[in-house]
């Protein structure tokens, strides 16, 4: 399976880090946790960039990064039933991030797929960067990625 990582070009080298998440937090996975978040397509990717974004600020800065997952690599999966029915208005909400904390602390694997917000019948990939399994994903080099020039909205 391959997945995508969209980013910006000064963190492409720290793409795979979790830094990034580290510093903010995310819907899923709470502030000072390492965490990676890619897409299932590119085009989620994009989307999942743009909802956080001014399109203003877009530009040529991004690199795409394409995420090669073995077939035989477990992956866990939160599953949208057991989540509260708003769980799409939430964002960095503590009830969310504690299934995020609870699957990085468990370390069951290097994976957890998650409902997209931006696109309810697709799935984003959070990676554990300091999994044990980590190590067998095949990363791509970063690829420069360009918006369309009619995203000004």
């Amino acid at each position: 399976m391959r997945v995508w990582r969209l980013t910006q070009k000064r963190h492409a080298k720290n793409a795979f880090s979790g830094i990034g998440n580290r510093k903010v937090g995310s819907r899923w996975v709470p502030e000072g946790y390492l965490a990676v978040y890619t897409s299932e397509n590119i085009s989620l990717a994009v989307l999942e960039i743009l909802v956080h974004m001014d399109v203003a600020h877009l530009g040529d800065n991004y690199m795409l990064i394409a995420v090669e997952i073995p077939d035989d690599m477990g992956i866990d999966e939160i599953d949208v039933a057991s989540l509260p029915d708003d769980w799409r208005d939430r964002y960095e909400d503590r009830e969310l991030q504690s299934v995020g904390l609870e699957w990085l602390e468990g370390a069951s694997s290097a994976i957890l797929r998650v409902p997209s917000a931006v696109v309810i019948s697709e799935q984003n990939y959070i990676i554990n960067p300091i999994h044990p399994d980590f190590e067998k994903l095949k990363i791509s080099q970063p690829m420069p990625y360009q918006f369309d020039g009619r995203l000004n909205i």
